[in-house]
C-alpha cells in the first residue's frame, strides 16, 4: 500500500510534462508558420518596390523624349487599351462629286456665313462694362468702397495707421490691411487693378504707400495687380499717424501710365 501512492503520483507528473510539452511544440511551430509569412511578405514588398522602381525610371525616360519631340514610348508591361486594338475596315462607300452649278445673283446661298469676330476695341469695350458692374456691385456690398462713374474707378476708404512720422505699419495698420485683402481678394474685386497713391506733400507719403503695397503683396494679392502713385492727397486729419496713403480700384484694361501710377517694384 506504500508503493501505490508514489506511483499514482509519479504517473501524473509524466502526463503533465506531456501536455506541456505538446504546448510548446504547437507553439514553435506556429512560430516557425509566422516567421516564414513575414519572410514571403518582405520579400514580396521588396520586389514590388523594384518593380515600381523601374517603372517610374521609364517613365522618366518617357517623358524626356517626349520633351525632346521624340515618338511616344509605350511600356511593354501595361496592356494595350481596346482602342489601341487593330480595328476590322470598313468599306467606305465612295462619296458623289457635287455638281457644279454656276453661281446666280437670285440663288440664296446654302451656308450661313460665319460670325465675325468681335475687334479690339469690342473686347476693351465689353471688359470695361464688366469692370463697372464689379466696381458697382462691390461698392453696394461694402460701405468702404466709393464708386465714381465718370472716371471707372472707386477710392476704397481704409485710413491705414503707421507709427509716428514713419513708414513702419503699427499693428492696428496691419490689422486694417489684413481686412482690406479680404477685400481685394473677393469676386467681385480679384480681376480688378489696385493703385496705392502715396500723398505728394507728405515726406513719407511714397515709403508708405510702398509699405502698404508689399504687406498686401505678402497677403495674397499677385503684384501685377498693384502699382504706386505718388499723386495721393494729404488726409485732412491732423493725426500724425495718419496714413496720407489712397488706396483705388481701377479697370483692368485702363493703363497704368494714364492712371499716373507705376508697377509695384520690390
Amino acid at each position: 500500500m506504500h508503493y501505490k501512492i508514489p506511483f499514482i503520483i509519479f504517473c501524473g507528473l509524466a502526463v503533465g510534462c506531456s501536455s506541456g510539452n505538446k504546448q510548446l511544440a504547437t507553439a514553435q511551430a506556429e512560430k516557425e508558420q509566422l516567421l516564414a509569412t513575414i519572410r514571403n511578405q518582405r520579400d514580396t514588398t521588396r520586389n514590388l518596390n523594384q518593380q515600381v522602381a523601374s517603372l517610374e525610371t521609364r517613365l522618366d525616360q518617357a517623358e524626356k523624349e517626349l520633351a525632346r519631340g521624340g515618338s511616344p514610348t509605350r511600356f511593354s508591361s501595361v496592356p494595350a487599351r481596346p482602342s489601341d486594338s487593330p480595328q476590322p475596315s470598313k468599306s467606305v462607300p465612295p462619296k458623289s462629286t457635287p455638281t457644279k452649278t454656276d453661281s446666280l445673283p437670285w440663288r440664296v446661298p446654302t451656308s450661313k456665313p460665319e460670325p465675325t469676330p468681335p475687334t479690339s476695341k469690342d473686347a476693351t469695350r465689353a471688359g470695361t462694362a464688366t469692370a463697372r458692374d464689379s466696381l458697382l456691385a462691390l461698392s453696394k456690398r461694402d460701405g468702404r468702397v466709393r464708386y465714381d462713374a465718370s472716371s471707372g474707378a472707386a477710392e476704397i476708404d481704409a485710413p491705414v495707421q503707421f507709427e509716428n512720422q514713419s513708414a513702419t505699419l503699427s499693428a492696428d495698420g496691419k490689422r486694417q490691411l489684413d481686412t482690406l485683402a479680404k477685400l481685394l481678394r473677393s469676386d467681385e474685386a480679384r480681376d480688378l487693378k489696385i493703385v496705392v497713391a502715396g500723398a505728394a506733400t507728405d515726406q513719407n507719403g511714397s515709403a508708405r504707400a510702398q509699405a502698404v503695397a508689399e504687406y498686401l503683396d505678402r497677403h495674397g494679392i499677385p503684384d501685377d495687380r498693384l502699382a504706386i502713385s505718388g499723386a495721393g492727397k494729404r488726409s485732412a486729419s491732423s493725426d500724425p499717424a495718419a496714413s496720407g496713403v489712397q488706396v483705388f480700384l481701377i479697370d483692368p484694361d485702363t493703363s497704368v501710365a494714364r492712371f499716373g501710377a507705376k508697377p509695384m517694384r520690390r
